[in-house]
């Protein structure tokens, strides 16, 4: 198959059965992005091709996994697109200061008022630059550094996210709060 870079034979098997699992959804969301057969193919690969190194690491929830293969297609797939029309959609037009991120941090603020369902709720509602590194960071656990190696782009700018999708979260919070006490 295309997993030559595994040797182990246990990993390869699963690798292979994830590929035989996934491969059509992700192909799905490389399509979308790009709009051209063989690009989605490629990002189908290189996809998998990222996924090796986290293979213990993926869920066995099938909800879960399904998430993280379909996140990695898709930001592939926005990779390959950027590469190919040598433009970056993710460009700040102005960079903002930022607080302590300790001071962002949803759960420390709200912790026993809010709950999961609700966090994941307003997490879900932000825009997928945000959202994909909050939910890989804080569902998978995945450290900035492996979220940078998944999504292919840099350790600061996941960092930069990770920390604006916090504040955005906090002040929602902070937002539904106050409407609370309004009432």
């Amino acid at each position: 198959m295309l997993f030559f870079a595994v040797t182990d034979i246990v990993k390869q098997s699963k690798l292979d059965a994830m590929y035989h699992e996934y491969s059509v959804v992700m192909y799905t969301v490389a399509y979308d992005v790009l709009g051209d057969k063989q690009y989605a193919e490629d990002a189908v690969h290189e996809s998998f091709l990222r996924i090796i190194d986290f293979l213990d690491r993926i869920p066995e929830d099938r909800d879960l996994r399904r998430n993280f293969f379909v996140t990695v297609s898709k930001h592939t797939a926005i990779n390959i697109y950027n590469k190919r029309k040598k433009y970056n959609e993710y460009k700040y037009s102005a960079d903002i200061t930022e607080d302590d991120p300790g001071n962002n941090n949803p759960a420390d603020i709200y912790i026993g008022r809010e709950s999961v369902q609700h966090i994941k709720g307003i997490i879900f509602k932000l825009d997928d630059i945000y959202k994909d590194v909050l939910y890989l960071n804080i569902v998978y656990g995945l450290k900035y550094e492996e979220i940078a190696r998944i999504l292919d782009i840099k350790v600061d700018t996941v960092r930069k996210r990770a920390n604006r999708a916090k504040k955005m979260v906090a002040n929602q919070l902070r937002k539904e709060q106050e409407d609370e006490k309004r009432k």
